[in-house]
């Protein structure tokens, strides 16, 4: 009988490790996986999409340690977010280990963590770079000002 190990017995730098591999990903594997790490999780880079692993930490306001949590966390994720972005956040995608003990983005296997998939943004496209190359305009700014007032104007609360 072979049997098959429990979720906290998958330490986070296996996860980690596959992640990093293209062969993990459903695109062609001809390309580099990058990775970010921050200190609540660590995002993975493909030609496509963003995969955001949630780390099974605890801080004063979060705490990510069980895989119940990381999933509820990365549901709320997807759900606030999209209400700003809809065409960036995609899905909340689980990370299972089948019997062999092999881990997959997604079905076979059962569960052992959640990604929230999100539209890989163009470089050029994201904050920090536009204003590093100064292409961000005053126009751009009053716009998003709009937007966010707007949003925030009109907005049901966000409980979590």
């Amino acid at each position: 009988m072979t049997h098959s190990p429990t979720n906290n017995s998958i330490p986070l730098e296996r996860k980690v490790e596959f992640l990093r591999d293209p062969h993990a990903y459903g695109e062609a594997p001809d390309f580099t996986v990058g990775a970010i790490e921050t200190h609540m999780s660590w995002v993975f880079l493909t030609t496509r999409h963003a995969w955001k692993l949630k780390k099974p930490v605890w801080h004063e306001h979060l705490d990510f340690r069980s895989v119940a949590a990381r999933h509820y966390y990365c549901e709320e994720e997807l759900r606030l977010n999209r209400r700003l972005a809809p065409n960036v956040y995609l899905d909340v995608e689980p990370l299972c280990i089948d019997w062999r003990g092999h881990l997959h983005l997604g079905p076979p296997g059962r569960p052992i963590d959640w990604l929230v998939k999100m539209q890989r943004l163009a470089e050029r496209d994201m904050l920090d770079h536009a204003v590093r190359d100064l292409y961000v305009t005053r126009r751009d700014i009053l716009r998003l000002a709009r937007c966010l007032t707007q949003f925030y104007s009109t907005a049901e609360p966000a409980v979590l």
